[in-house]
């Protein structure tokens, strides 16, 4: 006998629901339009950006205790997190295929469940949904519950509330194996216990403990150097314990090409569509929330999603145009004459995976690139590609 899966049709998306359930929290927002409500939020929200992008170390303990900065973080930062999950989940491809029972999700330092909301969207029309959630903040818990009520009503959810790295709390909390574990903008937040080093333990713990066989787990921090290279301890924590291997935005390297430096650092940009009452927010504290921008790392059994994947912006050198890419070799640098470059080249997002047409050589430089790799040099001139340049301050971020 199977489970069938419920199809509820009507179902408001995560913005949707969210902006309703935050419009029920704010006395007197129900008689507020878009932009009149965005100016309640708009204080807090500037101030948690900051903290979550600059100034970390402000960051306040149980910040999401406080009703009004709560309602803030859940309308702007919840859909952009929401979408920031979908979009590690499409680049890692990490979608589960349907299954003839429940779906279990373990969502930690969940806060407002955002990356559960996420994938909840996705995948209430496919699969059972069962949520373990914890969280040091039982309010923010409770928040996302009754958003996730809207969004997937036939989903299960339980939530707890308690310190992450206290054992007996961890061990009454969180029990059993499960196909999906969610970490979302929680590592960055790791003060304490060895920073990254404490954080990559941690990780490698619940791997060991709660990751079902099969199953694929998936981190998610802010597009910033700690943010990305506290997700690079983790992945060398994980080979090093042979607990799965890195599948994105990873394509193979042994050992990751950034794990010893401390200039450059890996992350993501991705498309999507703000929901209006995101644009009326950023209008008010003059930001602009365009892209997504993050780091990110999903660990699996399965090989990789593709050889090589974009890591860095485009870059014009005269007449020739180049992009770092990272692969089974390490990273390299794509080279092609503008005239003949492919479109990838330039138009394609930061992360996006690429094939490439040919095999990346030793960078005949040798100043900072193991390798480099002709993919359009223009066909007339049979001259070995120019030597890749020290990049520029514009182009650090890889």
């Amino acid at each position: 006998m199977t489970n069938a899966v419920p199809r509820e049709v009507g179902l408001p998306s995560v913005a949707e629901a969210t902006l309703a359930y935050v419009r029920g929290q704010i006395p007197g927002a129900g008689r507020l339009n878009e932009a009149q409500l965005a100016g309640r939020v708009a204080d807090d929200v500037a101030r948690l950006s900051q903290w979550f992008t600059r100034d970390r170390e402000e960051l306040p303990p149980g910040y999401l205790t406080r009703p009004a900065v709560r309602s803030a973080y859940q309308l702007y930062f919840g859909p952009v997190g929401a979408a920031t999950a979908q979009s590690a989940m499409d680049l890692g491809r990490a979608w589960p295929a349907p299954m003839q029972r429940p779906l279990r999700i373990l969502d930690v330092g969940a806060g407002p469940l955002v990356a559960t909301l996420g994938l909840a969207e996705r995948l209430r029309h496919t699969h059972v949904l069962e949520v373990t959630a914890v969280d040091g903040a039982r309010k923010a818990l409770d928040d996302g519950a009754a958003v996730l009520r809207s969004v997937a009503p036939a989903a299960k959810v339980a939530v707890h509330a308690g310190n992450l790295r206290e054992g007996k709390f961890w061990r009454a909390a969180v029990r059993g194996r499960f196909d999906l574990v969610v970490v979302a903008n929680v590592l960055n937040e790791w003060h304490a216990g060895g920073g990254g080093r404490g954080a990559a333990r941690w990780v490698t713990n619940v791997v060991a403990e709660h990751l079902a066989e099969g199953g694929a787990l998936v981190l998610v921090e802010p597009a910033t150097r700690w943010g990305s290279h506290v997700l690079i301890e983790v992945r060398e924590a994980l080979a090093l314990a042979g607990l799965g291997r890195a599948v994105a935005p990873c394509s193979g390297a042994q050992t990751c090409p950034l794990a010893a430096s401390h200039r450059d650092w890996c992350f993501s940009e991705q498309p999507w569509t703000r929901p209006p009452h995101i644009a009326a927010i950023d209008a008010q504290i003059g930001h602009q929330r365009g892209t997504l921008k993050f780091s990110y790392l999903v660990v699996a059994t399965r090989p990789p999603v593709a050889p090589w994947r974009i890591v860095g912006g485009a870059m014009r050198d005269g007449p020739m145009l180049r992009r770092y890419v990272c692969g089974p070799p390490g990273r390299a640098v794509a080279v092609a004459h503008r005239d003949s470059a492919p479109g990838w080249l330039t138009a394609a997002w930061r992360g996006d995976p690429v094939e490439l047409p040919a095999q990346p050589k030793p960078d005949a430089a040798g100043a900072r690139h193991e390798w480099v790799v002709d993919v359009g040099v223009k066909a007339s001139d049979n001259r070995p590609p120019a030597p890749y340049p020290s990049p520029s301050r514009r182009t650090r971020r890889s």
